[in-house]
Formats: C-alpha cells, sequence, structure tokens
C-alpha cells in the first residue's frame, strides 16, 4: 500500500512538472488563406512552470486541438496568430528568415514590422537549440518581398536596408546618406511606420 501510494505520488509529481512545461491558451488564427478562427493552442514555457515563452520552440511549429486530436501548425499554413498570455498580447507571423519561413514573435505590428528571430537546431523534427537569450531583431514590410526581408545587424546594415527599402527611394537616400545608420535603426522604424503605417496598430 505504502509503495502504490509513493509511486502514486510520483506519477502527479511528473505529470505536475509536465503539465507547467506548455499551457493552452485561446488563440485567434489568421490562415494562409485568409479565413481566421478561434483555436486552442499551446505555448511552450521556458523554464516550465515560467510565463517566460519558449518562442525558439513555436516558430517552428505549434501544437493545437482540433477535432479532440493534438495536431500542429506549421508556419506555411497561416498568415499570422493572436492570442493572450499572463496579462499580455501576442501576435506570432508567418515570416521569410534564415533561409525558411517561421513563425515569428512579432513585437511591433505595423507597415514595418518588427520580428524576433530564436536560432536554433533542428532535423525538421526534434530542435536541438534554442534560447530566449539570443535574439536577432528581423525587418519585414508588410505586403512586400519576403526575401527582401532583413536582420538588423551592423555588418551590412546600409546594404540590407537599401534591399529592403527597394520600393521607397526617399528611404534609400536616408540610408545613402548615413541618416538611418545601424545606431538609430528603431528610430528609423518609428519614421516609417508613422509615416506609411497603419494609425490604428
Amino acid at each position: 500500500m505504502k509503495r502504490f501510494l509513493v509511486l502514486t505520488l510520483f506519477t502527479l509529481a511528473l505529470y505536475t512538472l509536465q503539465a507547467q512545461s506548455s499551457v493552452e491558451v485561446l488563440a485567434w488564427v489568421t490562415w494562409s488563406d485568409g479565413t481566421t478562427t478561434d483555436e486552442d493552442i499551446y505555448v511552450e514555457l521556458d523554464p516550465p512552470g515560467s510565463t517566460t515563452i519558449s518562442f525558439g520552440t513555436t516558430q517552428q511549429k505549434l501544437a493545437y486541438i482540433k477535432d479532440d486530436m493534438r495536431k500542429y501548425i506549421t508556419p506555411r499554413e497561416v498568415q499570422r496568430i493572436e492570442f493572450e498570455f499572463s496579462d499580455r498580447d501576442f501576435v506570432l507571423i508567418s515570416t521569410y528568415a534564415a533561409g525558411s519561413t517561421l513563425l515569428m514573435n512579432c513585437v511591433i505590428d505595423n507597415k514595418l514590422r518588427v520580428l524576433h528571430y530564436y536560432p536554433s537546431l533542428s532535423n525538421g523534427e526534434d530542435i536541438f537549440f534554442e534560447t530566449n537569450d539570443m535574439t536577432w531583431n528581423v525587418l519585414s514590410i508588410e505586403g512586400e518581398n519576403q526575401g527582401n526581408n532583413a536582420r538588423v545587424v551592423r555588418l551590412g546594415f546600409r546594404k540590407k536596408m537599401m534591399e529592403l527599402f527597394k520600393s521607397y527611394p526617399e528611404r534609400q537616400e536616408k540610408v545613402k546618406k548615413r541618416e538611418y545608420t545601424y545606431d538609430n535603426w528603431e528610430e528609423m522604424v518609428d519614421f516609417f511606420n508613422a509615416t506609411y503605417g497603419a494609425t490604428d496598430l
């Protein structure tokens, strides 16, 4: 009896730890064809039991419940996913970066978006390494060629921004004249969105 009780308590403790590694939330999913549905999704937490989302995991695929079964949403299947967790609003946007399409955490959702890319190693099924401590900012103009998305790094900044602003010659001129540089790229984003972006975002 005692052995059974200990085993039961151990099983419950193990289940609790496993349950804390992800949390179920209601999300608004805009699929690739433009339709929108409400879905119960699972977001991974790192460390387990915290309120910190493991975006390195969610950018690869996202678990959700469909027809009482656990399935996965891949980045190419959706345009965006919106949800609330721990009193914060989050937006994941399907974006091309680092050679593949990912569900990236969008921190500025406007005409010129700022997204966070979390480097990871994967064989397409399992993720071997990811961390929220290592984050790259990626700039993406809504409706423009996603192949021009630009990672914000000091080396090659001007070249990347010239490609990004291909349809905006006046912004290219600012980059050429070094009015926009790596050191003031956030100001560049604010000005672009104030000029071309949606005022209600």
